[in-house]
């Protein structure tokens, strides 16, 4: 039974002779409102990735990573890298003062995607050191969760370490390998096999020029062992070459040289630089806001000052008696000021003087 009055929209399309169906008017009153794709606010901005910035907390060896040069204070992207150990141990803020540059990984222009696969990897390699101990296990497990906490915090030294091994290629779907083009392999193999083909034709016509000259009857042509060297020249040319895999070359930027000691070794497409590039800001600490107080600068004094100092000595020490008289009578007497009680015609008292009897 129809219950739609004849005055609203659906009893006016029913009472059509064509006849609309009543799904179709459901469908489009409950449809969305298409929206539009907006594919240029999608993916990442240009050279992203190209740069790795690592922080490091100056009192409890936190770190933090990051493609951008300055740490935002409440940024909760950067704080979510700190794993919760204990309560009162994760910082609610992110300070300047307490969170300094440990290096910036630069790689070349363009390669933004293999930055990225660096930065996913020293993420999840930190993650193992955070969740695995290892051979530290039953050492961590007899410590406080406070002590326990400090531990799984400080992740400096490993930080170095795994950023050695993810330069070298380590860890699984690391985009530090790339495949040289197999038309250049080709073109420097034929070139070597070119010149092995000289060298060996070469040697072939010295030993048949000396075998004109041992022997006047023997034939033109060359011996079967010569001749042989151009055919294996052309066996080995056409084997098939297969393209072989090379790391991305990186540069490292230190704060400190001494830090990149933390790694055993590191690979040779690693290059190592000390001091950051501009923009990075590094938090200057100065010794009166270490110590309290301002630094004495060292005394310093020349020969010729000490001569100078020394003849003056001598002559004031003549003038010292002199001096002394004359200052005696340039003296004058100090007035005492009368109290209340020198007015009245008693004795006054000195101010500076003990009054206690």
């Amino acid at each position: 039974m129809n219950t739609s009055s004849p005055t609203s929209l659906v009893g006016i399309l029913d009472s059509l002779s064509i006849g609309v169906s009543r799904t179709s008017i459901r469908q489009a009153h409950s449809k969305t409102k298409f929206r539009r794709k907006k594919y240029h606010l999608a993916g990442f901005g240009r050279g992203h990735g190209e740069n790795i910035y690592v922080f490091n907390h100056i009192e409890n060896g936190m770190v933090i990573y990051s493609h951008e040069p300055r740490l935002q204070r409440d940024s909760q992207k950067y704080l979510s890298q700190i794993p919760f150990t204990v309560k009162k141990q994760k910082p609610p803020v992110i300070r300047e003062d307490y969170w300094q540059p440990l290096c910036m990984i630069r790689f070349g222009s363009g390669q933004g995607v293999v930055g990225r696969s660096v930065f996913q990897k020293l993420r999840e390699f930190r993650a193992l050191h955070e969740l695995e101990w290892g051979w530290q296990a039953k050492e961590f497990q007899k410590l406080s969760r406070r002590d326990r906490g400090e531990k799984i915090h400080n992740q400096k030294p490993n930080t170095v370490a795994d950023i050695a091994a993810v330069l070298a290629g380590a860890g699984r779907g690391n985009l530090m390998w790339t495949t040289e083009p197999a038309k250049a392999i080709e073109g420097e193999v034929d070139a070597a096999q070119g010149a092995e083909a000289e060298l060996a034709t070469i040697d072939s016509q010295a030993a048949q020029e000396s075998a004109l000259e041992d022997d006047a009857q023997a034939s033109s042509t060359a011996p079967p062992s010569e001749t042989a060297a151009p055919n294996k020249a052309s066996k080995k040319h056409s084997k098939r070459v297969e393209p072989s895999k090379r790391l991305h070359k990186a540069t490292i930027y230190w704060s400190n040289d001494a830090d990149l000691f933390w790694a055993r070794k590191w690979s040779q497409n690693v290059e190592h630089e000390v001091g950051l590039p501009d923009g990075v800001k590094v938090w200057n600490w100065r010794t009166k806001e270490i110590l309290g107080q301002a630094e004495e600068a060292p005394e310093e004094q020349s020969a010729e000052g000490d001569k100078s100092i020394d003849s003056t000595a001598e002559a004031g020490a003549g003038n010292e008696d002199g001096k002394e008289g004359e200052a005696v009578e340039k003296q004058e007497p100090v007035e005492q000021k009368k109290g209340w009680f020198g007015w009245l015609g008693g004795k006054s008292i000195n101010p500076g003087q003990d009054a206690r009897a």
